[in-house]
C-alpha cells in the first residue's frame, strides 16, 4: 500500500511545579530510525507518521518487524520518554505486466514465428 502509515497516542505527566505539567512540542522530528517522524503537543498527543514509500517498509514480510522512535521531554527538561512505534510487514499483492495480448494472421504465424504444419 503506497502513501503514509499513522499512529498515535496520549502520554501523562505529573510535576509537583505549578503550571510544568506539559511536554516540549516537537514538530516533524525525525525518528531515530529515520522512517517517519513524530509530533507532539503539549498535553502530550502524540502522531507518528511512517513514510510507507521507503524501501525498508515496503520489503517487510508478514511477520517482519521494524521499529521507529522519539524522546518525549518535560517543559522544564527534569524528565523525558521514550516512545517506541512497530511497524508491522504484511504480504503485499503481487504486480505482474507485460504484454497480455497479440495478434496472429492466419497463415503467417504470430510475431516472430514462421508458419509450418504439424504432423
Amino acid at each position: 500500500v503506497a502513501g503514509n502509515l499513522t499512529a498515535d497516542g496520549l502520554l501523562t505527566i505529573t510535576d509537583v511545579d505549578a503550571g510544568e505539567a506539559n511536554f516540549t512540542t516537537q514538530a516533524a522530528t525525525a525518528g531515530s530510525n529515520g522512517y517517519g517522524t513524530f509530533t507532539l503537543a503539549a498535553d502530550g498527543s502524540w502522531t507518528y507518521t511512517a513514510d510507507n514509500t521507503q524501501a525498508a517498509i515496503q520489503q517487510l514480510g508478514a511477520g517482519d518487524t521494524i521499529t521507529d522512535s522519539f524522546t518525549a521531554v518535560s517543559s522544564d527538561g527534569s524528565d523525558s520518554q521514550l516512545v517506541t512505534v512497530t511497524i508491522h510487514g504484511t504480504n503485499d499483492s503481487a504486480v505482474i505486466g507485460g504484454v497480455s495480448t497479440d495478434d496472429v494472421t492466419e497463415d503467417n504465424g504470430a510475431d516472430g514465428l514462421l508458419p509450418g504444419n504439424l504432423t
